[in-house]
């Protein structure tokens, strides 16, 4: 029985074909690695440069500030509608009063 890969062809049930997918299976890992490697010391210099990583807020510091203001005043959910947010945003934020 013999496997066909794509790209390669095919690849003969025996030693040498056990050899060959295994060589093929250890450069692809290898390749793997250096990928990780090359993204790990980009993300590094991007921070060490001041780069902040992640998700931009949704909402201003004023607009936080502000509904943490009027979260006792207002409901929650009358809060997310006038922010245009959803009322997780507004109970993650009104957790720390």
């Amino acid at each position: 029985m013999a496997t066909t890969i794509q790209g390669v062809g095919t690849i003969r049930d025996d030693m040498m074909g056990s050899l060959t997918l295994n060589l093929l299976a250890s450069f692809a890992e290898f390749e793997r690695a250096l990928i990780i490697d090359r993204t790990q010391s980009g993300r590094k210099r991007a921070m060490e440069s001041g780069v902040k990583m992640g998700r931009k807020p949704t909402l201003s510091r004023q607009a936080q500030e502000a509904i943490r203001r009027r979260y006792g005043e207002e409901t929650g959910t009358a809060l997310a509608k006038k922010y245009g947010v959803g009322l997780r945003t507004i109970q993650r934020l009104t957790t720390c009063i």
